[in-house]
């Protein structure tokens, strides 16, 4: 069978190499659309460089090369490989992106040492099993395919640090994803999710996280579990509300959540001392925040840290009371602090400020009453006056206090 000038090039550049003994071979971007079978003599190659090329198969002798380590397959015309590529025991490093590929050989799964697999740009729908065989698995790149689900052995990859499902067509990502805690960097934009597993707030390990151009409508709260997070986009999506829980990413350095439907901001974010970019343009934002938005970040993040100190709960008010003298002010004040009971118990001059703790049963929190008891002197009625703007929270006494516990007021007394 007559061989073209590109099929002789490679020939002689296999004989070189095989005189010389060297450990890699390049043979990109020679227009090959087939491989001479002598490739397979070179038992000591480490990497081999064929992408660029025209090939739409491999010969059964690449299978021999038991040393190698790196193999470029990249921009070819592969629809399939052969099994025998399961067949390099010390394979680190393969790259079979933007070929056509539309399935992958059981075999692969035979490749216990390879720590990087480049499979995007292929018409990949579904994805082997055996992947979950490669435990020393590092980096997979999966974007631009056609895949659908993930299969559950993937979640065997415990050395993951690196994961591109971008531009495929997700509807929705497994629980299983939280238990890759190694994960750094978890690309899933492009695809068709409307929300986001609770797991992965487990990976504490995370970096990046890009989820824009989905269909999300909430961000769980998990997210702010992600401490070491840097970069978070959620561009183009259909979220409402952002989590409180996003104050927690003492990391975050940029947050892109542009063209949303977000009306307003968490107050929490202001805690993020290292955020430097936040894009939030396209969005329907509440006028104050909008306008503050648009003087820059520094004067957004006062505005959030002005609003957080307003929502502030602290649980502790003031309870003022007062009125006419010895009416029983102050034993009503020591019956709801449980103090023991005085008698002959001496009039109240000036203020007396004293604590009060009480239970809130429906949130099941403690609220603190500090109690602004006034002496009812003639004298000290002037300061009654100041206070006369909070009888929403003032008691008002009339009638003189009887024995023990027991206080009455006048019918006109109120809060």
């Amino acid at each position: 069978m007559a061989r073209d000038g590109n099929y002789l090039a490679a020939e002689i550049e296999i004989e070189r190499a095989l005189k010389l003994g060297t450990t890699k071979l390049n043979l990109s971007e020679m227009r090959l659309s087939e491989l001479p079978e002598s490739l397979g003599r070179l038992t000591r190659l480490r990497e081999l460089y064929l992408n660029n090329n025209l090939l739409t198969s491999l010969p059964e002798s690449l299978g021999r090369l038991s040393e190698l380590q790196t193999l470029h397959l990249g921009s070819n015309r592969f629809v399939e490989l052969l099994e025998s590529l399961g067949h390099l025991p010390n394979l680190q490093k393969l790259y079979l992106n933007g070929n056509r590929l539309t399935n992958l050989p059981n075999s692969l799964g035979q490749l216990k040492q390879l720590r990087v697999l480049y499979l995007y740009s292929n018409q990949l729908a579904t994805l082997p099993e055996c992947l979950g065989r490669m435990h020393q698995l590092d980096e997979l790149a999966l974007f631009a395919n056609q895949i659908t689900t993930l299969p559950e052995p993937l979640s065997h990859l415990k050395h993951l640090r690196v994961l591109d499902l971008s531009s495929n067509q997700l509807m929705a990502l497994p629980e299983f994803i939280g238990e890759l805690t190694n994960l750094q960097t978890l690309y899933i934009s492009r695809n068709r999710l409307t929300k986001l597993p609770f797991s992965l707030g487990r990976l504490k390990q995370l970096k990046n996280l890009s989820v824009y151009d989905n269909q999300l409508e909430l961000l769980p709260e998990s997210v702010g579990e992600l401490t070491c997070l840097e970069n978070l986009s959620a561009r183009n999506n259909q979220l409402t509300l952002l989590p409180e829980s996003l104050g927690q990413l003492k990391q975050l350095q940029e947050l892109d959540v542009a063209a949303n439907r977000l009306t307003t901001l968490p107050a929490s974010l202001w805690q993020i001392k290292n955020l430097r970019q936040l894009a939030v343009f396209e969005n329907p934002l509440d006028p104050e925040l909008a306008a503050a938005n648009a003087e820059g970040i520094r004067a957004l993040m006062s505005y959030l840290s002005a609003k957080a100190e307003a929502q502030i709960v602290l649980n502790e008010a003031k309870l003022i009371l007062v009125g006419e003298g010895e009416v029983g002010k102050s034993c009503l004040l020591g019956a709801l602090r449980g103090d023991p009971w005085e008698e002959d118990r001496p009039s109240t001059h000036g203020i007396e400020i004293k604590s009060l703790k009480l239970k809130n049963l429906i949130e099941d929190t403690e609220i603190t009453l500090n109690g602004w008891d006034f002496g009812g002197q003639p004298i000290y009625r002037p300061t009654h006056q100041l206070f006369s703007a909070l009888r929403q929270y003032t008691w008002s006494f009339g009638s003189r206090a009887k024995a023990h516990s027991k206080v009455s007021s006048r019918s006109g007394s109120s809060w």
